[in-house]
């Protein structure tokens, strides 16, 4: 397990570009090499490494910045700067494209975008705009489940949190688009939390 970055409880808050390793066999941990200090990133793993997107660096800096992390040879390349800013957003794998959902910008604006990032090329593109009824939201969570994405909860642009949860089918001309239908509440209001995919 990889534990990166990360923010201190500080006024202004303290930001850390730690990387560290547990091993869940032996009950250890191990401090690998380190890189930008941020927080509310995404990390996603892909063909054996890993990616880190976004997030608040130093002095309250939103960054658009793309690492990757070569586990085999603990190093870092960074890759193609997003053309967008975003924090506390999801990230998804998906063949091999990667796409953030949501988050906030750097100017506090809280957002609905759905971006893809192609592990290939290394390029960006904007996708199609999402059906209007998907509220904007931040700190909410993303699962890929029989090739559909699906988004959990979050916080809206009015600070409101979020108890829905939407299903994304992804055809393989990945027009993105959702049927009302497909939409579940949940009796709790949560944000900020994590969910996990394929456990019985």
């Amino acid at each position: 397990m990889l534990i990166y970055g990360g923010e201190w409880d500080d006024e202004p808050p303290n930001t850390f570009g730690d990387l560290w390793e547990y091993d869940i066999t032996y009950n250890t941990w191990l401090q690998k090499s380190s890189n930008i200090n941020v927080s509310h990133h995404s990390a996603i793993v892909y063909n054996g490494k890993m990616y880190i997107f976004g997030g608040v660096i130093d002095n309250g800096i939103f960054t658009n910045s793309l690492w990757v992390y070569n586990i085999c040879s603990d190093s870092w390349v960074q890759k193609q700067d997003a053309p967008f800013s975003r924090a506390e957003h999801s990230a998804i794998v998906y063949n091999d494209k990667m796409y953030i959902f949501g988050g906030v910008d750097e100017n506090f604006n809280v957002q609905n975008e759905l971006w893809e990032y192609d592990f290939c090329k290394d390029t960006w593109i904007k996708r199609n705009r999402l059906n209007p009824s998907l509220s904007k939201r931040a700190m909410h969570s993303a699962v890929l489940y029989n090739g559909d994405i699906f988004i959990f909860g979050g916080i809206n642009e009015y600070e409101n949190q979020l108890d829905d949860i939407w299903r994304f089918k992804i055809p393989l001309d990945l027009i993105w688009d959702i049927d009302s239908n497909n939409k579940w509440s949940l009796p709790d209001i949560i944000y900020g939390l994590q969910v996990l995919s394929g456990i019985r």
